[in-house]
């Protein structure tokens, strides 16, 4: 939300591309952040299955960065982007006794 709140994506995507970013890399992090908002977080609303972004942390960190509030989003993506492409047993799904998060 900080990041589209302070300036749009038709502005944000020129700014990723001269900082590296393909336009494939672009839609998948659109498509990744579509679906986040679209399912509340990032595990599917159906299910509780785990989704992660098809782009890198390093592409991510790009477009963030590519951002005029790139320090305090940066700030914030450093301290969960590990938790973010995290798909160790516990985090994949939402479940009980162990098999998931609850």
């Amino acid at each position: 939300m900080s990041l589209f709140s302070a300036e749009p994506p038709s502005r944000l995507q020129p700014k990723a591309e001269a900082a590296g970013v393909s336009a494939e890399e672009w839609a998948d992090f659109m498509q990744y952040v579509a679906a986040f908002f679209g399912n509340l977080g990032n595990y599917l609303s159906f299910g509780d299955t785990k989704f992660i972004p098809r782009c890198s942390k390093d592409i991510f960190s790009k477009i963030l960065g590519s951002s005029i509030n790139a320090a305090d989003l940066l700030d914030k993506w450093q301290a969960i982007s590990d938790a973010v492409y995290d798909l160790s047993p516990s985090t994949r799904q939402m479940g009980l006794e162990g098999d998931g998060i609850s």
